[in-house]
């Protein structure tokens, strides 16, 4: 059961991104949070320190990807890197009209993410076993969270955009702000407050450009 401090950052995270979460959201959050703590960090899904931080850590800081989804209508999703959902599964709880496909190319992992969507009750997630740089697709929104380098995250994030589409790209958990010029066209960061969660961070958004 979740901690009423955890309960405060998801109101948080949720009040900042313009989210309104429903029971049926918050209760398949808990459930995530539970699977987190005990199957997916007995088996190696997260590290052995994780369990004391899973909601500030990783489900709502998962949920700071939306902030910069909310205001575009959009039907598909990939995360790149999954592993065991993060961001993806949270993101499909709030986003439950979205279809979202989670990559990853580590087999134990992907089969982890099977069995977190099964525990969750979620019908909109599939999730696929493949090389995050060999696109398979493309989508409307791709979410990459402390896989790769920002620049090469960059790049191939790029890959899998569909022509307007948006990037979202994790890029640090400092106070500081890291230089914008280091990352190229059509990108913008984004300050996470150090009051919606246990730290301040950075988002960088990527939009793919138009076909004309």
């Amino acid at each position: 059961m979740a901690s009423a401090d955890d309960r405060a950052v998801i109101d948080r995270v949720a009040a900042w991104c313009d989210l309104t979460l429903t029971e049926s959201m918050r209760s398949r959050i808990d459930t995530f949070d539970e699977w987190l703590r005990t199957e997916a960090l007995a088996a190696g899904g997260l590290g052995p320190r994780e369990a004391s931080r899973v909601i500030p850590r990783h489900i709502a800081d998962s949920l700071t990807f939306a902030q910069p989804m909310a205001p575009r209508p959009f039907q598909t999703l990939v995360d790149l890197g999954s592993g065991v959902g993060l961001p993806g599964i949270p993101l499909a709880i709030v986003f439950p009209d979205v279809e979202v496909v989670l990559v990853d190319r580590g087999g134990r992992r992907t089969d982890l993410a099977d069995r977190a969507i099964r525990v969750v009750g979620l019908d909109n997630v599939e999730v696929r076993q493949a090389d995050v740089r060999r696109p398979i697709g493309q989508s409307d929104v791709v979410t990459m969270r402390a896989v790769l380098p920002p620049a090469e995250a960059i790049a191939v994030v790029r890959r899998w955009l569909s022509p307007g589409g948006t990037g979202i790209v994790a890029v640090s958990r400092e106070a500081d702000s890291p230089d914008p010029s280091s990352f190229g066209p059509e990108t913008a960061l984004i300050a996470v407050p150090a009051d919606v969660l246990d730290s301040p961070g950075w988002l960088l958004t990527i939009r793919a450009r138009e076909h004309h």
